[in-house]
């Protein structure tokens, strides 16, 4: 009795029905009812009738109840070191803002010429002055670029009785720079806070205009340049402080050979 008991149960279970999809080995599939008889064979219960299907001729079973295998993930370096520049340059194409910048700048500035040099002896403060400059400048990548840049300063001194002396300087000057592009706006209308650091070769030219002997003549050296620049859109505007150290080469002026100077400057302009 108990052994025709086991046999019955074994039976029910072989015979349970459970929905599902049995895909054959010429690669066609039948879903329904599955039920799995004891030798292996299915039988698949569907809306046209109860269709037996033999083992050697099952290629797979999915019932509704199994769980999908987790698919392997791979290898995702390049997709992560791509997510890793979007979030660093706060951009989609993953490339340094000043790619995305209009990397060519022009600018005119104002600024003050202070005299901090001997030729000029000991009044030369009497001609610091207004001076006014115009600069270029381009960004090869995210950190490097060029600027060129020249200015012109005239100061004046009445000493009284008729005695007017006046110092007219220009220069002009190219240097290599470093730079960092910083966002602070959004990344659809991004404002661009840029600092710079450069240092190139300065030719001055630099006179005087009063009674008794002319002094004047051209000095060379090199020019330091420390600043910021603030770029939205096409507009620009910035501020630096640049230091020219300067030597007389023309012996003209008799108080001593150096014309270095400091110079402070605002400026505004455009990128294109």
């Amino acid at each position: 009795m108990l052994k025709s008991l086991i046999v019955l149960l074994g039976l029910s279970l072989a015979g349970f029905a459970q929905a599902g999809v049995v895909t054959l080995t010429d690669g066609s599939s039948l879903s329904g009812e599955l039920k799995e008889q004891s030798n292996g064979d299915i039988i698949v219960v569907t809306g046209a009738g109860e269709v037996k299907v033999a083992k050697d001729k099952i290629k797979s079973v999915i019932q509704n109840g199994d769980a999908a295998a987790p698919k392997e993930e791979g290898d995702m370096s390049y997709i992560n070191a791509v997510k890793a520049r979007r979030a660093k340059y706060g951009n989609q194409d993953g490339i340094p803002r000043t790619a995305n910048l209009q990397q060519r700048q022009i600018a005119f500035s104002l600024g003050q010429l202070s005299y901090l040099g001997d030729a000029l002896g000991s009044s030369a403060s009497d001609f610091n002055s207004i001076y006014y400059g115009l600069s270029v400048a381009n960004s090869f990548n995210d950190v490097s670029g060029w600027e060129l840049w020249g200015g012109y300063g005239i100061g004046q001194k009445n000493y009284g009785s008729g005695v007017n002396v006046s110092v007219q300087r220009s220069d002009i000057s190219f240097m290599p720079r470093l730079q960092k592009a910083f966002n602070l706006g959004a990344a659809e209308s991004p404002v661009m806070l840029i600092p710079n650091l450069g240092i190139g070769p300065v030719v001055s030219y630099v006179s005087t205009m009063a009674p008794g002997p002319f002094q004047g003549g051209v000095a060379v050296g090199a020019a330091f340049s420390v600043g910021a620049d603030i770029q939205f859109g096409s507009a620009l505007i910035g501020l630096k402080y640049r230091y020219l150290f300067s030597q007389d080469t023309s012996g003209s002026f008799a108080n001593g050979r150096s014309l270095n100077a400091s110079l402070p400057q605002i400026s505004m302009g455009w990128a294109f």
